[in-house]
This record gives structure tokens, sequence and C-alpha cells, in this order.
């Protein structure tokens, strides 16, 4: 029975005065055939007591209140993503994996991108180390570095400057190895209404290579997501003007669930998209808050289909990816803590 301590029982208590009563019974020497039977009469009486007090002790001592189910409780943190090739078999259906390392106060600190597809034959890799200053939720610095197999391809340092929680600017010294000389490239951004303005410097002294560019981006902001976007460029290169078309428009459609790409550049995000999809963390490129359901744009179309945990966050994502004249169809499944 529940809740009892480790003292004589009710029970036990009962017993006792029982054989008590007994004991001072027989010291008045009860012995006449009528004492006899009146004797009998008390113990079946006390008896029954026994057991009434043992029956309403254990009945009161016994909890039979029933205990709620207790709710699950899901992380939301990425640790892990795969993206799967639905047209092939295990194992050689994954094709990507991204994994994601944080650090105490959740910030994203380190982040590695696995191409478990041959590029020129040997497997991709790219490593991502983003450094904060202090308890700043906005990163500072990220270096990158790529490698085909066991070959240095390339390593970029970005520094980042944020203003009032706005990307202000970024300075990144690249590296590309025996492919190129190394350089330095700097964004500078201004903000209007709904218009994002992108002054961009490239120089690489060693080739007196100097390029600049004037973007314009115009969006369409609902419930914090872009709808839509649209990019002019006016660029030169060594003071030369260049062809300046529309680069790049897009029309997104979003469910309303959390889209666990976003907390992840967050960091460092400049706030429109460059490349299409609910996040290229490869290129790391900017994720919107709510996962996208179908989106539009001059590369093409990619459509999502979603299972969900209780939650609403997604553990599957099936992807239609219909863009530069290529059709892929993808799964991705996403690993929390």
């Amino acid at each position: 029975m529940k809740n009892r301590m480790y003292s004589e029982t009710p029970v036990q208590i009962s017993i006792k005065k029982f054989f008590a009563c007994e004991y001072l019974l027989h010291i008045f020497n009860m012995k006449s055939v009528h004492k006899k039977r009146t004797l009998m009469k008390i113990n079946t009486f006390l008896f029954a007591i026994v057991v009434l007090i043992s029956f309403t002790s254990c009945s009161k001592s016994e909890n039979t209140t029933p205990v709620p189910p207790q709710p699950v409780v899901f992380g939301t943190i990425l640790t892990k993503v795969y993206e799967v090739d639905t047209t092939k078999a295990a194992p050689a259906d994954t094709i990507n994996r991204w994994s994601f390392t944080y650090d105490n106060l959740n910030r994203l600190i380190i982040d590695s991108f696995t191409s478990l597809t041959t590029y020129s034959g040997s497997i991709y890799y790219i490593i991502n180390k983003i450094e904060y200053t202090g308890t700043d939720t906005f990163a500072y610095r990220k270096t990158q570095r790529a490698f085909k197999g066991s070959n240095f391809m390339s390593a970029d340092t970005v520094y980042y400057k944020f203003v009032n929680s706005r990307y202000d600017s970024d300075t990144m010294v690249f590296d590309y190895g025996l492919t190129f000389p190394p350089g330095t490239a700097r964004n500078k951004f201004t903000y209007s209404a709904n218009v994002i303005t992108r002054n961009f410097q490239n120089w690489v002294p060693q080739n007196s290579y100097t390029a600049t560019e004037v973007q314009k981006i115009y969006l369409t902001i609902v419930n914090n997501n872009i709808i839509a976007q649209r990019d002019t460029i006016v660029s030169s290169v060594n003071g030369f003007p260049q062809p300046t078309p529309t680069i790049f428009t897009t029309n997104v459609s979003y469910l309303s669930n959390p889209n666990p790409f976003y907390s992840l550049t967050a960091s460092y995000s400049n706030g429109y998209f460059r490349i299409p999809g609910i996040g290229n963390i490869a290129n790391r490129s900017y994720a919107p808050r709510n996962l996208i359901s179908q989106q539009t744009s001059s590369y093409g179309s990619i459509t999502y289909d979603y299972t969900f945990r209780s939650d609403g966050y997604p553990l599957i994502a099936r992807v239609n990816n219909n863009q530069n004249g290529t059709s892929l169809k993808t799964k991705l499944l996403f690993v929390y803590r």
C-alpha cells in the first residue's frame, strides 16, 4: 500500500488489542458454558472489527487517482539534414548531408556540407566556422574551407557588420588556390521601405581587376515573409559598363509552419533570396521564417510536400525541383535535438 510509514499497521495494532482482550478475559476465569459462549461471541465481534479496520485502512491509503499522460516535448534545433534522391536505392540514394554544431547559447558555430555524389571524380566538402562577439546573436566572422576529396579548393573569410539588427556590410577575403589569385570583396547595404540597395566592389590586385555593382532588390513582404522579389543590377568591370538585365525575379507561397533553416541563417542573413528554396545551406542563402509550399523564379520552379510532427515542424520534405532546364526529385530528412 502506498504512502505507508514503516511502523505498526492498523491491522497489527488491532490484532494486539484482540489478544490483549482475550488475555484479560482468561484472567477473570470465565469457565462456565455461558461465559464460554459469551467469549466466543466477543471473539467473533472483535475479529469482525479487525477485518473492517484492515479493509478501511487499506482503502484510505491506496491512491487511485489516474496519472495524466505527460506531453511529448520535441526538440526544434536542427542537427542534421539528409538529401535523398528518390530515384535511387539505399545507400546510394543519399546525395547530400549537412551537420550542425552549436555553442551553449544554441548559436550555430560549425556547419559542414558533404556532397556524396562525385564532383569531378571526388566527394565535395564545405566546412563553415561561425564566430560571435560575447553573447551577441549576430555573427562577426565566418571562415569557409572547401575541399574536393583531400585536395584544397578554396578558403573564404567573411567579416560581418550589423547595425540596429540589420545587415550593414561585409568584407570577404578569398583564396581559390591555383585557379584564381587571392582577392577582396565588399558589400554595403542601405534600406528604404521595401527596397534594399547593395553596393559591391571586388578587386584582385594581381590581375589589375576591379568590378563594381549596384543592385536594387525590390521586396513585397507579408507576415515577415518575402512573397515577391525583383532584382536589377548596374555593373562595371575596370570602369567599363556591363549589360544591366533584371537578374532575378521570384514569387513565393508559404505554409504557416516554421522553417527550421531560419534559425541557422538568422545570424548572418542579408534578408533576401539569392537562391530559391527553404534554405540552401551550402551557399549560405537566406531562409524565410515559414516553410515554402511553392516558389517560381527566373530559374524555374520548386515545390515542397511535407510530413510534419505534431508540433508543426517538418520531418520530411519532398522536393520537386525544376530549375535551369533540369528536373530532380529529392527528399529532405530533418534530425533535431
